[in-house]
């Protein structure tokens, strides 16, 4: 799995992330926005897993998992709620309280429909680690890099907290994979190239809000 997050460490999306997080941060409108846009992809990551989920499948990792995610959404809507300063607000996730906050949702949602493309229908608990495996590997690489931007520009907001669970979470899907699909390192590299032109897309979207709001 190491790979996969070396592969998206190198790709060039990552390579334009680091440029983009600085020059959103460096706005508390757009921050505290663009900290809510991070908060509904977490609850769109618990919403998928509620719908997906199945009650004879699931275990206490399962679990424990839907309930990380609820608390990421809920720290980062909270780091949010504190950045924003007067007149901004982040009460929602609508595109108005949010930053590229559709945008963000149809990257999850593309990424979603690749795992589910590439097993079928059928197979829903194995499509589900496969869009996980993926979503988790960019947050692996995402993560650790918005962390040091927050650092070296001296926010008062850490997600380090969060890297740590992501990384529990990647391992976990891992774990599922190697179980559940003996060519899973085929089909997650056809997910990757759908998620790595699906995340260009979204820092598109995101370069264009923050120009806007020039």
């Amino acid at each position: 799995m190491q790979a996969f997050v070396d592969a998206c460490q190198s790709g060039p999306a990552h390579a334009r992330l680091e440029r983009t997080l600085h020059e959103i941060v460096q706005s508390p409108a757009l921050h505290a926005r663009f900290l809510n846009s991070l908060s509904r992809l977490e609850y769109v990551g618990v919403r998928k897993m509620l719908k997906t989920r199945r009650a004879q499948d699931l275990d206490l990792d399962g679990l424990q998992h839907m309930l990380e995610e609820a608390a990421h959404a809920t720290r980062l809507k909270k780091f949010a709620c504190a950045v924003a300063p007067a007149g901004v607000s982040v009460a929602t996730f609508g595109a108005e309280h949010t930053l590229a906050g559709d945008e963000a949702e149809r990257y999850f949602q593309t990424v979603d429909r690749a795992g589910e493309q590439t097993l079928g229908d059928n197979r829903p608990e194995a499509a589900y680690a496969l869009t996980s495996a993926a979503i988790e590997i960019r947050a692996r690489t995402f993560y650790p890099a918005y962390q040091q931007v927050l650092q070296s520009t001296g926010q008062r907001v850490s997600v380090a907290s969060i890297l740590s669970d992501e990384e529990a979470h990647l391992q976990e899907m891992q774990a599922r994979l190697q179980a559940d699909l003996p060519d899973w390192q085929s089909l997650l590299q056809h997910v990757m190239q759908v998620e790595e032109r699906a995340f260009a897309t979204l820092l598109d979207a995101l370069d264009a809000a923050v120009a806007q709001a020039a």
